[in-house]
């Protein structure tokens, strides 16, 4: 499930734009707006009120297009409400800003598995797992994916990276398992009967 990043770094990045702004002598009424604009949506998301969030993102989103993490953020609401286009696209943008965001694409992956692409959804989580080899939620989401690519044997081994990562994870016990029954049907292989 995807997170909102850290309050801590939204209220760095907002205190560099304010900054920009007395810099460049913009209007401070501007810079307020903005600022009320991302509380409203921290404490909306906070909340549960999703789409006043989405639309507050969306306010701040206007005022500074290319703040990454504001747009971000607006995609995790916008996937939080099963808005997955509006979701892809809001993650790509953060990607567009800055390619190596490991949470825009995991959550662009996990938006493009749920709409069954899982093409895309591969090519995001193994992007993901290059950047974060330790992160087992992609990984185990990779493997996921490549078994229902029907690449079984990419599966297996990704079932296993992230049984090493943890051994105590049941899902993946279980569908490492059903990787290795498709993996000996297309090979041809009999498997023992269970009597």
């Amino acid at each position: 499930m995807p997170k909102l990043t850290t309050k801590q770094r939204k209220r760095s990045v907002f205190l560099a734009f304010s900054l920009a702004f007395v810099l460049l002598g913009a209007p401070s009424l501007l810079a307020d707006e903005f600022e009320e604009q991302v509380e409203f949506a921290e404490e909306a998301y906070e909340d549960g009120r999703l789409v006043e969030a989405y639309e507050a993102y969306s306010r701040a989103v206007e005022l500074e297009p290319d703040m990454e993490e504001l747009v971000y953020n607006r995609g995790v609401v916008a996937y939080d409400l099963e808005r997955f286009e509006e979701a892809i696209n809001d993650f790509s943008k953060t990607l567009d800003l800055n390619a190596d965001h490991f949470g825009a694409l995991y959550n662009r992956a996990n938006a493009y598995f749920l709409r069954e692409e899982f093409e895309a959804a591969e090519a995001d989580f193994s992007r993901a797992v290059e950047l974060d080899a330790d992160d087992v939620s992609a990984r185990y989401n990779l493997a996921t994916t490549l078994y229902r690519l029907e690449r079984h044997r990419e599966a297996v081994a990704e079932f296993q990276a992230v049984l090493e990562l943890d051994s105590e994870m049941a899902e993946a016990h279980y569908n490492i398992a059903l990787a290795h029954i498709r993996l000996a049907e297309e090979l041809g292989i009999e498997l023992p009967d269970e009597n």
